[in-house]
């Protein structure tokens, strides 16, 4: 059947209550007895909470016409809270377009893991969707205990790998662990940034960051293929006003020395070139860097010439497509 996705309005809500609590009662009984039916279905009755979660969440609904066929929220920080799909139109695809759409969302959000508590009558259609059981639980709700599973979808893959690195785009996962690298003042002391005023000012600029749809490249977080540890970062950025795409890395300084920007960054390089089929691209370093300018020099770069780069003597380097010529017939 035909059906379109939208935004829930407050008017909508007394509606979208009742869908909730059929679906419950006639849905959810296959899986659940009839007291755990009467006592679930019986939070529609919470007026407030329910205009809370139109407020705090994305709160979607299926829709033909004036029928509201089903509906689904998420909250900004990638838990999908409800999904019901109205006891009539079960077996429609419904579902599984409402759950899409809390992906595009999230997307638009860098959210890099999307969590649930599913039921055991969720289940199958979570898992056509994706998610992954992480385990079985048993959930107390005003005094009962419901059978559930707490499933989670990876939403943020990895864009390239080494030896021993994953490469994959900010997700607000990472905000506390970007605020952290930017604290440390020798790790910025030659970028010309500063630290962020807080965690949430950094998952701030996650969230709002998207040159990867908008530019097919972008910063990448840098993780230990063997433990996951969050490295740094190391990445494109293509900078308008020069017309260049810029190479730009930075670790924690507990992993210098390592070889992870010269790792990371010769994959970058590769994307770059062999990808993205790009004909130059720079790295900029203050002069005193000498620890990013050998790893200038390692990727095979060459030395441009002089400049000043956040008001301090710096040095430009490149490296040129050796098949651009090819790319440019």
């Amino acid at each position: 059947m035909d059906f379109i996705i939208t935004l829930c309005q407050p008017e909508e809500l007394t509606r979208v209550r009742a869908l909730f609590r059929q679906t419950v009662l006639n849905i959810n009984i296959q899986h659940y007895s009839l007291d755990q039916v009467k006592i679930w279905a019986s939070a529609a009755d919470d007026e407030q909470r329910w205009l809370q979660m139109l407020a705090d969440q994305h709160f979607l609904l299926a829709k033909n016409e004036d029928t509201i066929l089903g509906f689904g929220t998420i909250t900004p920080n990638g838990y999908l809270d409800l999904l019901y799909v109205h006891h009539n139109y079960q077996g429609q695809g419904i579902g599984k377009a409402l759950i899409q759409a809390l992906f595009d969302y999230a997307k638009t959000q860098n959210i890099g893991t999307i969590k649930s508590d599913v039921s055991i009558t969720a289940r199958p259609l979570f898992e056509r969707m994706g998610f992954v059981v992480e385990r079985e639980q048993q959930k107390l709700y005003k005094d009962v205990i419901f059978i559930n599973y707490i499933m989670y979808y990876q939403l943020a893959k990895a864009i390239l790998q080494t030896e021993r690195l994953l490469l994959r785009p900010f997700i607000i996962e990472d905000a506390q662990n970007f605020y952290d690298l930017n604290a440390d003042p020798e790790v910025t002391k030659y970028t010309g940034d500063g630290a962020f005023s807080n965690v949430e000012a950094a998952e701030n600029f996650i969230r709002n960051y998207h040159p990867y749809t908008t530019e097919g490249m972008g910063r990448w977080a840098v993780l230990s293929k063997s433990d996951g540890a969050y490295l740094g970062w190391c990445g494109l950025r293509y900078v308008p006003e020069l017309k260049e795409v810029d190479l730009g890395y930075r670790f924690f300084k507990k992993y210098w020395g390592q070889g992870y920007a010269t790792e990371s960054s010769q994959a970058c390089l590769d994307y770059g070139f062999k990808i993205l089929h790009l004909n130059k691209i720079v790295a900029r370093a203050m002069e005193e860097n000498i620890g990013s300018i050998r790893v200038m020099e390692k990727l095979g770069m060459r030395f441009v010439k002089e400049e000043i780069f956040e008001k301090h003597p710096a040095v430009l380097y490149e490296k040129v497509n050796d098949n651009s010529a090819l790319f440019n017939k």
